[in-house]
Formats: structure tokens, sequence, C-alpha cells
């Protein structure tokens, strides 16, 4: 199944939680170490920060262009 023998239920609820928590406190880097330090596992790394580069990027284009009013800009 393409690849996802070891990969646990747990790991895509962190990442869901991970893209939530970016969305809620807009923070990427500090985030990501604050989950891989809670986890122990450094493999979630890459995943966690593109995740939460994601939620971010579409933070900024959702209030780009619909004109809500933010503290982030």
């Amino acid at each position: 199944m393409l690849g996802y023998q070891h990969t646990y239920h747990g790991t895509f609820a962190l990442i869901g939680a991970a893209s939530f928590l970016g969305g809620v406190v807009r923070m990427t880097i500090s985030l990501t170490v604050i989950l891989i330090e809670s986890t122990n596992e450094i493999s979630y790394g890459l995943p966690i920060m593109i995740t939460l580069m994601v939620c971010i990027f579409l933070l900024i284009w959702y209030t780009y262009f619909t004109g809500a009013v933010s503290n982030f800009l």
C-alpha cells in the first residue's frame, strides 16, 4: 500500500494537530521543534514542517483575498 506499512494512525493525528495548532498559533519552526521533542521522533520533522508551511500559506492567502482583518500581516 504505497509504503505505508510502518505508518501508524497516530502519525496522521499528529500531522492534523500540527496543522490545527499552526492555524491558531501561527508559528512554524517553534511548533515543529515542540512536536518533535514531545514525540522523540526526528523523522516527523519534514512532514510537520511541510504541513505548517502549507497552513500558513493558506492563512495568508485567505486573509489577503477575503479582506479579513488579521494580526498576522
